[in-house]
């Protein structure tokens, strides 16, 4: 996930000033907090690697936040910019809490997603056992497999080719109740395939939209550092 980078403050300072002690604290704690979090990147290959770099990005906003809201400011103008830097980070560790659910909902579904698979493969190798014995309305059986998915689609084409796959099954009326059997036990793993690819692909979407949330709460930092700048002239 690609993050705002984080600019480094720099302050020349006035001098003989309360001003000039309060830009120097306020340089110094914003320069410490974003030398901790700039070096940070949120890894996505490795679903476990990145959820651990969301849980230390999270937790080194909420500390950085605490730090720099500790800061005693009375200049007006840069204490507002001060607490809207603090604000700033407390909103950075609260959407890294909301990352870190729906990276593990989307990691326990691919988890289960995987079992699925293994599901639907014993279900077929079942069912492919009891016609390689010649039992009666296989053939109409292996036409609707024909038809099924192949597995090579992109997930939305595959969840819509799995549910046809399954009403598709659920329309055969072997003459064999073994076969029969088998074939129910298919329709039921493809329908348990089908419902947990559809919950991934919309957790998928919610960890776009938490990625998304997170770009949106580093957004302001680069105005704040210039106003702190400005400010601090």
């Amino acid at each position: 996930m690609a993050r705002a980078r984080v600019l480094c403050l720099l302050v020349m300072m006035c001098s003989g000033c309360a001003k000039q002690r309060e830009c120097k604290e306020t340089s110094d704690a914003i320069n410490a907090a974003v030398t901790r979090i700039e070096g940070m990147s949120l890894k996505g290959d490795d679903p476990a690697a990145m959820k651990k770099s969301v849980e230390d990005l999270g937790r080194a906003a909420e500390e950085e936040a605490e730090r720099v809201g500790k800061l005693s400011i009375t200049t007006e103008e840069l204490k507002r910019e001060v607490e809207s830097y603090t604000r700033m980070l407390q909103e950075v560790a609260k959407v890294s809490k909301e990352l870190q659910t729906v990276l593990e909902t989307a990691q326990k579904l691919e988890e289960s997603a995987k079992k699925s698979e293994k599901d639907v493969q014993d279900a077929i190798d079942a069912l492919q056992r009891e016609c390689e014995r010649g039992a009666a309305g296989c053939q109409e059986v292996a036409l609707k497999m024909k038809e099924g998915p192949t597995g090579t689609e992109d997930e939305k084409t595959f969840l819509k080719a799995l549910k046809k796959f399954k009403t598709d099954l659920e329309t055969l009326r072997p003459a064999d109740a073994k076969v029969a059997e088998a074939v129910a036990k298919l329709v039921k793993a493809v329908d348990g395939q089908a419902v947990l690819l559809d919950k991934a692909l919309k957790a998928e979407q919610d960890v776009d939209r938490t990625v998304e949330a997170m770009d949106k709460a580093v957004a302001p930092e680069d105005r704040i550092v210039d106003s702190i700048n400005k400010l601090c002239l």
